[in-house]
């Protein structure tokens, strides 16, 4: 079972920022998730939430502010807010980087502009970094943005981000060329995790920290868990490990 780190080591260093994700390679993360806005000057922030109040010293909403406006926050210990170029450039394919696209956005034209920058983004890391397609995974709540992305990076993997258990557990991925499942451990269940592999596709569970939490996503077959504390989750995930042989 990976462990991906949510956030970064976002338990004991500001979320999203270039330390927290410097700090998960130094824990041993497998991956690092990582949450990316759309900003209308034509770039990608990476910020969980739409208003910055949540976790920087701003007002109001990311796309009120421009770029360089955005670029003077402070996201915590006085780091700063980085563009998805700034944190794929300080990760450089030292692991693996799940992106999560926040966009709630159905237009076709906005669709287009988000598959579109985002694979030229990928395709700028893959040259001039250590990066190849496979150590990236994009995700998203906003399903209508999963084929865009798709259809713009063919060789792209990508995950739907479910907070529920549907009615026909994973069956709806057969629309969405996904190839994982990325749901909540509120939601998740044996049932919901035999059919994804069933139909061949991985199943990632957010959030996992609680070492009740891991024993359970390790007894059901999870394949990657998304935990805000890397090391610790790791240590535990060891201990289960061995005395399972």
């Amino acid at each position: 079972m990976e462990i991906f780190a949510h956030r970064g080591a976002s338990a004991a260093f500001s979320e999203n920022t270039l330390l927290a994700f410097e700090q998960a390679i130094i824990q041993g993360a497998d991956g690092i998730e990582l949450d990316v806005q759309y900003h209308p000057d034509g770039d990608f922030i990476v910020l969980h939430d739409s208003h910055l109040d949540m976790t920087t010293n701003g007002r109001g909403r990311y796309d009120e502010l421009g770029l360089s406006e955005l670029a003077r926050l402070d996201a915590g210990s006085q780091q700063k807010i980085p563009t998805l170029a700034q944190a794929l450039a300080q990760i450089n394919g030292r692991c693996a980087v799940n992106i999560e696209l926040k966009d709630a956005a159905v237009e076709p034209g906005r669709l287009a502009a988000i598959s579109g920058l985002l694979r030229q983004q990928l395709e700028l890391a893959i040259t001039k970094g250590n990066y190849s397609w496979s150590h990236f995974i994009v995700s998203s709540f906003n399903h209508h943005l999963l084929p865009a992305v798709k259809l713009k990076c063919p060789k792209l993997n990508t995950a739907a981000l479910i907070a529920s258990c549907p009615l026909s557990y994973c069956e709806f991925t057969r629309a969405l060329a996904v190839c994982q499942v990325n749901v909540s451990i509120d939601c998740l269940n044996a049932a919901l995790v035999a059919n994804a592999h069933s139909l061949g596709l991985a199943v990632g569970v957010y959030t996992v920290d609680r070492q009740q939490d891991i024993r359970r996503c390790y007894a059901l077959g999870v394949d990657v868990i998304f935990s805000n504390a890397p090391d610790k989750s790791r240590d535990y995930l060891k201990t289960i490990e061995s005395s399972n042989i």
